[in-house]
C-alpha cells in the first residue's frame, strides 16, 4: 500500500506540475497581451493629453491675448485723457503767466515812456524861457 501511495503521490505531483506548466505557458502570452495592450493605451492617452495640453493652451492665450489688449486699451485711453488734462492745465498756466510777463513789459515801458516824456517836457520848458530873451 505504501507503494499505491508513493505512486499516488508521484503521480499527483506530476500532474499539477504538468497543470501548473500548462497553467504558465498559457498565462504567459496572456500577460505579455495584456501588458502590449496597455502600454498601447498609455501612449494613446499621452498623446490625448498632449493635444488636450495644446489646445488648453491655444485657448489661454487667445484669452490672455484679448485681456492684454483690452487692458492696454484702456490703459492708453486713460493715459491719453490724463495728458490732455495735463497739457491744458499747463498751457493755461503758461497762458497766464505769459500775461502777467507782457503786462509787466507793457506797464514797466508804459511809466519808462511817461518819465522820459516828462523829462523831455522839462527840457523844454527849461530852455524856452532861454530862447526869449
Amino acid at each position: 500500500m505504501k507503494r499505491f501511495q508513493a505512486g499516488m503521490a508521484t503521480a499527483l505531483e506530476i500532474g499539477v506540475r504538468e497543470a501548473q506548466e500548462k497553467i504558465n505557458d498559457g498565462f504567459v502570452p496572456l500577460w505579455e497581451s495584456w501588458k502590449a495592450m496597455t502600454e498601447k493605451q498609455q501612449e494613446e492617452m499621452r498623446a490625448s493629453m498632449a493635444d488636450l495640453s495644446s489646445a488648453a493652451t491655444g485657448d489661454f492665450k487667445t484669452r490672455l491675448d484679448n485681456v492684454s489688449n483690452t487692458w492696454l486699451l484702456t490703459t492708453v485711453a486713460k493715459l491719453d485723457h490724463q495728458s490732455r488734462d495735463v497739457v491744458s492745465g499747463l498751457s493755461a498756466s503758461a497762458e497766464e503767466k505769459l500775461r502777467a510777463a507782457c503786462a509787466d513789459v507793457f506797464s514797466n515801458v508804459g511809466e519808462s515812456l511817461r518819465k522820459r516824456l516828462q523829462e523831455i517836457t522839462a527840457e523844454f520848458s527849461k530852455a524856452a524861457p532861454h530862447e526869449n530873451c
